[in-house]
């Protein structure tokens, strides 16, 4: 009985490592801006690449001076995460069409998961020898009022581990399997209760600290608004989208409404969340108006 136990385990665990698991992204508390990844993550994970530079940025090349730097900010959608691969993200698809144009860039990816654009300005803050030419932001509605409470999720929520799982069986369970049996039971377990009694309405004012650094430092910046897919198919922004368009109107800023552009089918792999093919419609949307700032600015 003991060796079929033996056997079974390690049957299991080759088998879920062979689908992708027993590798995640990692994270790291920050004073300044709750979290971000580790440095120099570098794994496959259901069929998918993920790496991060020696700062800790998704898809991004070690920092130096080529070309145009620009800089993206944004949340688990311009991160991509695990389901989407290092050469197709965003990020990546944007320099590329910039190189076959031979225009030199660097484009860093600076998100991570629900941040919002003031987790954003505090990384900018806290390493402003970034030096950007560029910026460009990508949330969503909900993002109007995205602020930090640093509520501690590090090692302490399923969606932010500190460390990497023991064994594929473990990421099975301390990932996925855990809460699943919890919501079978009715049972919710109480890190998922991190942002209970936390009501946030009013706009974050990381949009104001973006807008005034980027005139202060006559930066061009763009933003891309990206829609949830239930407001694609009502048709509209959602109220605190219509009060980002209108504030967007109100300070001349640039931006790409995401919902106009439209996505390639089968884009989202939830209500917000993207696939390789949802990363590459935002490339595409985004493309001509940063490509007409660049040129604007030469």
């Amino acid at each position: 009985m003991c060796l079929l136990i033996a056997v079974l385990v390690i049957a299991s665990e080759v088998g879920l490592r062979i689908y992708g698991l027993g590798q995640w992204i990692v994270y790291e508390e920050n004073s300044r801006y709750e979290y971000f990844q580790i440095a120099n993550l570098n794994f496959d994970r259901f069929g998918h690449h993920y790496s991060t530079n020696s700062l800790g940025m998704r898809a991004s090349p070690e920092i130096d001076k080529r070309g145009i730097r620009i800089l993206k900010f944004g949340d688990s959608v311009l991160n991509g995460g695990a389901k989407v691969s290092d050469e197709n993200n965003v990020t990546s698809l944007v320099s590329d069409s910039l190189s076959k144009l031979v225009i030199e860039n660097t484009i860093l990816n600076i998100s991570s998961g629900s941040w919002g654009t003031e987790n954003a300005f505090e990384y900018l803050q806290d390493h402003k020898e970034l030096n950007p030419d560029f910026i460009v932001l990508v949330f969503s509605s909900h993002d109007y009022s995205d602020n930090m409470h640093f509520k501690n999720v590090v090692g302490n929520h399923p969606n932010w581990p500190n460390e990497q799982p023991h064994c594929a069986i473990d990421d099975l369970w301390s990932k996925w399997l855990k809460y699943k049996l919890g919501e079978v039971f009715n049972y919710r377990f109480e890190e998922l209760h991190y942002l209970d009694n936390v009501i946030d309405t009013g706009m974050s004012p990381g949009w104001n600290k973006f807008h005034f650094y980027a005139q202060d430092n006559d930066i061009p910046m763009l933003v891309y608004l990206h829609p949830e897919q239930e407001e694609i198919e009502k048709g509209r922004w959602k109220l605190n989208g219509q009060k980002l368009i209108r504030w967007f109107d109100e300070n001349g800023i640039s931006y790409v409404d995401g919902l106009e552009q439209g996505y390639l089918t089968n884009s989202y792999e939830d209500n917000i969340h993207l696939n390789a093919k949802g990363h590459k419609s935002i490339a595409q949307n985004i493309f001509p108006s940063l490509l007409n700032s660049i040129r604007s600015k030469k």
